[in-house]
């Protein structure tokens, strides 16, 4: 390979890189702006697996270019360039399961966390409304309520949340609960489609569920397993009104 052909293909894959970023940043915006927060992860997944990819493609063909140009042997280029490569990936494979194995463990210790009651404490102070509170929980409907696959083919929650009232709402917390085939819950979790805080930890009118306003949502489930029959049910366990 002649060391121009080399510069030329690194630099389309920089140029590439950097669409695929843009790209990336685009998709992950346009997934929260819809509230199909369930695509976001395979989104992610995907992009930094492409971009690497590209990016290591740029960087060993130049690489492997500069050393035939050096040892001025023809096509060792090649002999490099494929092995490096395929090592390459097996690296990033591996790397990637390792934070998924990372992951699940931490998943796991918050899970005995909770049954172990150090935090049932904290979830029953979140969970206290107000009198007022919770004469608007019926004032507040789930609609569209269903599970499917993404885009990334990883099942997903999808929903609506609207404010029939004529408050505006601060927060609203739901329990998801997944059920087996005889429509018993197997397991559940706990989502929050409205949440108006703002970094500083103050609510943010901008985020907040306005009298008459419907907002879609949509989340991963982290805690179900092979008896869940895509059936869901769920229940608003918590909310915050607007002062």
């Amino acid at each position: 390979m002649k060391l121009s052909i080399g510069v030329t293909i690194f630099i389309i894959c920089i140029l590439a890189t950097a669409g695929e970023l843009i790209l990336f940043l685009l998709s992950g915006f346009g997934s929260t702006f819809t509230q199909n927060f369930g695509e976001i992860s395979g989104i992610a997944k995907f992009f930094i697996y492409l971009m690497a990819i590209t990016a290591t493609i740029g960087i060993l063909t130049l690489v492997s270019a500069l050393i035939e140009a050096i040892v001025r042997i023809k096509k060792i280029s090649f002999v490099i360039l494929v092995p490096s490569l395929i090592a390459a990936c097996y690296y990033m494979y591996n790397i990637d399961q390792k934070m998924v194995a990372k992951a699940n463990t931490m998943i796991k210790n918050l899970s005995t966390m909770n049954m172990n009651g150090v935090t049932a404490k904290v979830d029953s102070v979140r969970l206290e409304m107000t009198p007022d509170e919770k004469a608007y929980v019926p004032k507040i409907k789930i609609l569209n309520l269903r599970a499917q696959q993404s885009r990334y083919d990883e099942p997903s929650v999808y929903g609506e949340i609207r404010n029939t009232g004529k408050q505006a709402l601060a927060k609203v917390e739901i329990k998801i609960n997944f059920l087996n085939a005889a429509g018993h819950p197997i397991a559940s979790d706990t989502y929050s489609p409205v949440a108006a805080t703002s970094v500083v930890g103050q609510p943010d009118p901008a985020l907040m569920l306005k009298p008459g306003a419907t907002r879609k949502f949509g989340f991963k489930p982290m805690h179900v397993s092979a008896e869940w029959s895509k059936k869901i049910s769920a229940e608003i366990v918590n909310i915050v009104l607007s002062k």
